[in-house]
């Protein structure tokens, strides 16, 4: 006696360790960094359980959920979003549906303010003039991304610190350079902060002027 059976061999989905829990259940960013499938593509190692006549080939991506504010430290905020991991078999004839795995991402602000304005490398003031109100502050902002909301952007603040303070005196004996660095010079430095602790700075020469040569005569 003879019996036919009809086989069916269906392609096996490809499956998620089943220790990748312990490798990246939550994971830390930053926002200057990129945060693409490539940046943490290194914490997933999907098996691809194919059998042999179907090609080897895996359909791998990811999908983010939307981003919302998971914190706030004083007026420094840390935000959060669902990253979904999918992968299934994508070779000719074969197709499972896919199987995910989701960290949660928390993002921290790591990104400085920037200047608005542009800073003059070097300034040169009048002998009779208050450098510190000829000195305008510049402008200063917050960097915002799209990714996160732009009204937790943190408060910013502006320093200055003068230093490599120097006279014409300085100078005895080189004139040009006595003249060119003015009655007195310094290196004037500007830093911008935000809440986070993210700072930015740019620097500039100062250089007063001599008076004018009547009154110096």
């Amino acid at each position: 006696n003879e019996v036919q059976q009809t086989v069916f061999i269906k392609n096996k989905a490809p499956q998620f360790p089943a220790n990748i829990g312990t490798l990246a259940p939550n994971k830390v960013v930053y926002t200057d960094e990129d945060m693409t499938m490539h940046h943490v593509q290194e914490t997933l190692n999907v098996e691809k359980n194919m059998i042999a006549f179907c090609d080897n080939s895996v359909q791998f991506w990811h999908t983010d959920g939307p981003v919302t504010l998971k914190s706030m430290s004083g007026s420094c905020p840390t935000w959060k979003f669902t990253r979904t991991w999918k992968a299934r078999n994508y070779a000719g004839g074969c197709q499972d549906d896919p199987v995910t795995y989701a960290q949660e991402m928390t993002v921290l602000d790591r990104t400085p303010p920037r200047f608005k304005s542009k800073i003059k490398p070097v300034v040169k003031i009048p002998f009779f003039e208050n450098y510190d109100e000829a000195l305008a502050p510049p402008e200063i902002e917050e960097i915002t991304d799209p990714y996160f909301f732009e009204q937790h952007a943190t408060p910013l603040s502006l320093t200055t610190n003068d230093t490599d303070l120097r006279y014409d005196d300085d100078y005895l004996g080189d004139d040009a350079n006595c003249r060119a660095m003015g009655l007195i010079s310094f290196t004037r430095t500007w830093t911008a902060t935000d809440a986070c602790g993210n700072s930015a700075s740019v620097s500039q020469l100062v250089i007063i002027e001599h008076p004018p040569q009547t009154l110096q005569s």
